[in-house]
This record gives structure tokens, sequence and C-alpha cells, in this order.
């Protein structure tokens, strides 16, 4: 085996400054997001929570809350998960740039969760987000 002398050396990549960027875009290359939860050991309830770069940020929403997926279009960060209410159902949400949505009504006719979901992946795809998870109807999960 022996290298070939005149073989081209490989191209080496270099990502631009930081101050070439637009303000609020996302560099792919030096920004790191991560979704998970994060569990508060003085109220003993789990928390969404995003980290940026290191830095940790808690979702908020319902009595506690999950993260389970995070995608970055633009300056924009949506998150994928789950709230619990009051009487112990998960509601499937996304999050905004931080801000709660949730994503399905099911209530029943005096306002009560009578369909806990969860939201559990994303894609943004033209400009549109689209969310996958499961809903418990009865007895069976959709």
């Amino acid at each position: 085996c022996s290298k070939h002398h005149n073989a081209p050396e490989p191209p080496v990549v270099v990502p631009p400054p930081l101050d070439t960027l637009p303000p609020g875009e996302v560099d792919s290359v030096r920004d790191i997001f991560m979704a998970g939860v994060e569990y508060d050991w003085q109220t003993q309830k789990d928390y969404a929570t995003f980290w940026h770069n290191g830095q940790a940020k808690r979702l908020t929403g319902g009595v506690a809350s999950y993260a389970y997926a995070i995608t970055v279009n633009g300056s924009d960060v949506y998150i994928a998960g789950a709230i619990e209410l009051q009487n112990g159902d998960a509601r499937a949400v996304i999050w905004k740039n931080e801000v709660l949505i949730p994503l399905v009504d099911t209530t029943d006719t005096k306002g009560e969760l009578n369909k806990p979901s969860v939201a559990q992946d994303m894609i943004i795809y033209n400009h549109k987000v689209y969310v996958v998870g499961m809903m418990t109807t009865g007895d069976f999960e959709q």
C-alpha cells in the first residue's frame, strides 16, 4: 500500500464568521439544539426543556410537561411534546419560540379532556408544520 503523492488533499470546510449571519438566523454548524425533560427535585415534576448551545430553557404549560422532538426553521424553534393536565391526562402540544400551542381539542361537553394525546415528532415542509403522535380513544391508541 502506498500513498499517491499527486492525489489532491480533501477540502477543509470553514464555517463563516458569526458576524456574517443575518440577525436571528441559526448557524447549523455552530448552533446545537436538544429537547428533553428536566426533573425538578423540589416540585417533583417533569418539565419540558430545550437546550441551545448548552443553555437550558424550561418551557411553560400544564402541571408537568414533556418535550420529545425539536426542529429549527430559520430563526423559529419548534418543539413537539405534551403537557399534563390537572386530571393527569396528557395533551399534545408544540411550542413555537417558547409559546405553547395546543394541537387538538379533545374535550367533552363539560370541557374535560377525554382523549389524551402526545405529539412525538414533527417536520417543516413548504412552510407548514407536520406533527405525528398518538391519541387514545376508548381502549385503542391511534
